[in-house]
This record gives structure tokens, sequence and C-alpha cells, in this order.
């Protein structure tokens, strides 16, 4: 069974993990900016390869593919978002064990287009309205269409009660870890949140979680983040729940960002 995960948000807490403040907003300020538009960028960088997606379109037409199992709901909902018309819903009902999420292909520079070095940033708005215990957290990202490789980052129960946010990362070539918050979230079933992965590759590489732009000292670590051959695709919505009650989910301005540079100040930002 899947490991709940969860979130502490400290004031100064940027500065205690070496990662520099919210970025102001980057590019045109275009919302429904393709692969290779216009996105929030790093603070004096610029990445070389950028995927958004707010739903304004009505529909998945951006994304490469996705995966929905049976007694699952994957669908752009025209009544609910952060901002605008639309967002993902998706939900997987109680005693279905299965996937609900889509799935954009990376465009790296390594072997096939994957990403072998540099920084890997995923971003999204995110509104639970259930979640079940024992479930796969609410994940936004994924890397490696390999299920021995992945990083995944969302929101898990706390056994004692409540939600918060938390990684969970494996790879073939290091053991499965796992980085949870002690602190629950206030208003984690119907709030909005805006949560954003970053992963520096390299041997000594290193994975940190940003919650309402503000870094999650207690859900970062350092280990082999270089995935074989390469990270490959980033994945948003459910991509897993243990099915034990229902969960369901609400998720939108998603954003993927690629960037030359391993730098722990990269980070995308809310704004």
């Amino acid at each position: 069974m899947r490991r709940a995960l969860w979130l502490l948000v400290l004031a100064g807490c940027n500065q205690l993990l070496g990662l520099e403040p919210p970025p102001a907003p980057g590019g045109t300020g275009n919302p429904d900016a393709a692969a290779g538009g216009d996105a929030p960028i790093a603070t004096g960088r610029t990445p070389y390869w950028t995927f958004s997606d707010d739903f304004e379109l009505g529909d998945f037409r951006r994304w490469s593919t996705g995966g929905t199992s049976p007694d699952a709901v994957l669908e752009v909902d025209h009544t609910v978002a952060a901002a605008g018309c639309c967002s993902m819903h998706a939900r997987i009902n109680a005693g279905a064990v299965g996937v609900a999420y889509k799935l954009i292909t990376l465009q790296g520079d390594g072997p096939g287009g994957t990403v072998t070095a540099g920084t890997l940033a995923m971003r999204a708005r995110i509104k639970a309205t259930q979640l079940a215990a024992d479930t796969r957290e609410i994940a936004i990202v994924q890397g490696g269409t390999s299920g021995s490789q992945f990083v995944t980052s969302g929101l898990g129960q706390i056994s004692g009660g409540g939600f918060g946010w938390g990684y969970d990362a494996t790879d073939a070539a290091v053991d499965n870890r796992a980085k949870a918050s002690t602190a629950t979230v206030d208003d984690a079933l119907g709030g909005w949140h805006c949560i954003e992965v970053v992963i520096n590759l390299g041997d000594a590489g290193h994975v940190a979680i940003f919650s309402d732009d503000l870094a999650v000292p207690l859900v970062e670590d350092d280990f082999n983040t270089l995935a074989q051959p390469g990270w490959d695709s980033a994945t948003f919505g459910l991509p897993f729940s243990s099915g034990s009650a229902l969960t369901e989910l609400y998720l939108d301005d998603a954003v993927v960002s690629l960037y030359h540079d391993s730098d722990r100040g990269i980070h995308i930002g809310c704004k």
C-alpha cells in the first residue's frame, strides 16, 4: 500500500533550504501557451522547453496520452476552476484500485528526447474534494513511463487525521524514498493549493516541494535522480488510488519546464 504524505509550511524556509524566493511572473502572460510557449519562469533563467495548459480549450488536445481505469472519471470540468472556465476533473470510486491521469511527453536533450541533465520542474493548482485513506496521494508529477522509475508528489492522509503534502520516489538505481511533512493542511478538502516539484538531476541530485510558493522544509532530499535511460514524461491527476474510499480532485494551471542548469534556485512559482 502506498505511503501517505503531508505538508509543513514555515516562514523563511526558502533560505533554510538554500532556495531562491518565488520569481516574478515570466513570459508574456499567455495562459494558453502550449509546448515551447510562454509560462512562468525562474528568475534569471529561461527554460529550453515548456508545456502549460489551463484547460480553457475545454479538452485534452494538448496532452500526449493518459490513463483511466474502469469505474474512474477523467474529464475537463466546465464549472470548477482556479481561474477561467475549466479544470481537469479526476475521480476514482471506492472499491476501484486504479488511475485517472493525463501525461505529457517531455522533449529533453537525452536519447529519444529524454531528460538526463539539468532541472525538471512541474506545477499545478489542486483542489481535492474527497481523499481516501491509504491511497496514492494526489500526484502531479511522474517521470519515466517505466513503473520502476518515478518521482510523484501529492496530498496524503495522516493516520491520526488530516492531510498534508509530500513525495515518493523510486528508481532502478536507488532505494525507494519518501518524505512527508508533519503538519496538516487546514483546508485540504475544498481549498485550492498551488503545488510544485523541482527535481535537480545528478548523481547527487535533489528533490524539493513548494506549496503556495513556500518551500516545504521536511519534504526535500539529496539522492541519485538520474533515471535510466532518462525522464520521459510528466503526469497530472491521479496516477494511483487504493480504492479504499472515493478520491476526487480538480487540477488547473498545469506547467512543466525543463532547464539546462541543475540549480536548486530554479523555481516556477505560482504567479
